[in-house]
């Protein structure tokens, strides 16, 4: 069951999230979308995370509560505002502007989108991808700096994309 899922599971290192066209990393705290990159903070990445890993099944809040903040004690305000705020990032930068994230009236909220989790691990891509190879040494070299964007960096941004969703895709 999701409940007794422990913290170490749910942050498994180089696990990343396909959904349409944007990649969520959530050991970067990076969602790179089309046409940019946005890092949301702690408790947004491990929201993201929570519901990537649990598509399609509605959670109450004390679920949320238990799962992504620890158990805190914590105000009904802190997980609704944290929704409404990633749902706004997902809104305004999805192709699709769509929140993705679902409030069930009296039960809580459900992640609505087909989720692909997959490994950054070049070395186990079925195609090469195009990338130069300091990038594999350090992951953090993957996902290029937001505050300088570059012609080069936003190509080898959307190589990235398409040969993970293509080694991906062979996978399946």
């Amino acid at each position: 069951s999701v409940v007794g899922m422990q913290e170490k599971d749910m942050l498994e290192k180089n696990s990343c999230f396909s959904v349409d066209e944007w990649l969520f990393i959530p050991n970067e705290g990076q969602i790179l979308f089309a046409n940019k990159t946005v890092t949301i903070d702690k408790r947004l990445t491990k929201l993201l995370e929570f519901l990537c890993l649990n598509p399609g099944q509605t959670h109450t809040r004390d679920e949320l509560i238990d799962n992504v903040w620890s158990g805190m004690i914590l105000t009904d305000q802190v997980v609704t505002q944290a929704v409404f705020e990633l749902r706004k990032v997902l809104k305004q930068n999805s192709e699709q502007h769509n929140s993705y994230i679902i409030t069930v009236p009296k039960r809580g909220y459900k992640f609505e989108a087909d989720v692909i989790q997959s490994k950054i691990e070049t070395e186990q891509a079925a195609e090469p991808i195009s990338i130069d190879n300091s990038a594999q040494s350090s992951p953090s070299a993957v996902v290029p700096n937001p505050e300088i964007p570059t012609k080069e960096t936003k190509t080898n941004k959307r190589n990235l994309m398409i040969g993970l969703l293509i080694g991906t895709i062979v996978v399946l």
